[in-house]
Parts: C-alpha cells; sequence; structure tokens
C-alpha cells in the first residue's frame, strides 16, 4: 500500500544505537566530469531524444558530432582489487536534438592507456575489438591486414587512450550497426571521420 503524501505517520521512531561500522558505509564527493577524454565540453543535450545501439537495425548507419568518455569503473574490493576487470567506451554521436549512444567493452587499461587481449570471437569484448578494428582500418587498411591478406582477428596491444582521444578530436564521425558476437549483442564499426 502507497502511502498518500497528505498523510502522517503517527507515532514515535525507535532506533538502536548502532556503529557505523556496523554498516560498512564507505562514501565520498566526486566532482562530475563534463569533458570528453580529449578535453572537450560535452555538449547539453537536455530535451534531446537518445537512442542506444538496440534502436538501430544492423546495416544502419549514424552520424553525427563524436563525444567520448571511459567509464573507470574503479570500485574496489575489501582487498583493495579492482572488482572489475573491464571499463567501458562510450561513443556518443550527436546530430541537432537527436543522439545515439554506443558502448565498447575493453580490457582494463594501464597506467599509459594500452590495453591487452582484443579478440573478435569474444562475445563480451567484440564491441571493443570492433571499435580498435574499424579505427585502425580507417587510418590505413593495410594496419588490420596480415602479409598473407588475412584480416587480423586478435589486437595483442592497442593504446585505446590514443584511440579515443583521435575519434573524440573529430568534428564527424560516421558508424555502421554490425552484427556482434553471438550472445545477440549488436556491435558497430568506424566507417569514417573528418574535420569540417
Amino acid at each position: 500500500m502507497a502511502i498518500d503524501k497528505q498523510e502522517k505517520i503517527e507515532g514515535e521512531r525507535v532506533v538502536e544505537q548502532s556503529s557505523i561500522d556496523d554498516f560498512g558505509f564507505d562514501a565520498e564527493y566526486t566532482e562530475s566530469e563534463y569533458t570528453t577524454i580529449s578535453g572537450k565540453e560535452q555538449r547539453n543535450l537536455q530535451g534531446a531524444t537518445s537512442y542506444n545501439i538496440g534502436d538501430i537495425e544492423i546495416g544502419n548507419i549514424v552520424t553525427g558530432y563524436p563525444e567520448l568518455v571511459i567509464f573507470p569503473n574503479n570500485d574496489k574490493d575489501e582487498n583493495g582489487e579492482f572488482k572489475r576487470n573491464y571499463q567501458s567506451v562510450r561513443i556518443r554521436a550527436i546530430d541537432h536534438d537527436e543522439y545515439v549512444d554506443l558502448y565498447a567493452n575493453i580490457p582494463r587499461r594501464d597506467e599509459n592507456g594500452f590495453i591487452e587481449g582484443l579478440n573478435k570471437y569474444s562475445n563480451f569484448f567484440r564491441t571493443g575489438f570492433d571499435l580498435c578494428f574499424s579505427f585502425m582500418r580507417w587510418l590505413d587498411e593495410t594496419n588490420v591486414v596480415t602479409s598473407d591478406g588475412e584480416e587480423i582477428n586478435r589486437i595483442n596491444k592497442i593504446n585505446i587512450d590514443n584511440v579515443c582521444k583521435k575519434i573524440d578530436s573529430m568534428d564527424y564521425v560516421k558508424i555502421k550497426i554490425v552484427k556482434g558476437g553471438n550472445d545477440g549483442y549488436n556491435s558497430f564499426i568506424i566507417v569514417d571521420m573528418k574535420n569540417l
């Protein structure tokens, strides 16, 4: 039963004496980040229509002004170890009063911005692989082809910070929605980027 805002609850509130330690409470205030990875101020999109990858059919193209953020996932357990071994990159493509948020999972970055071991056949990291693969192909198609003419299917190491900063520094990005791994989630690839 919901309580109507007009009603008052009668009676006294009795609270047992407890120590804050009983609850394992740990909190802090952190500054919100309103800038992207390359330092651009994020646009105010209040009132804009938002979409995500599930709203767009495979084969469709998304274009717009890119904003990239890497979410740190810095929560640690009681032993001081990171709770998650991955991070997420959000690419936001903005076109006037609409935007699309696309997320790529990546292994946790080292202190220099490098990630290791992106495999095309990993369901969880497929979006991260497709992001890096398509970026390197955009730079030069020979980056993603072996000497035997086969496309690579594993990225051993890449500086994801520099990849994201480069994309974020552009004025325009063209992204294609593609089939992802076998887990049913779609992925995306960079088709083109430019400064206007």
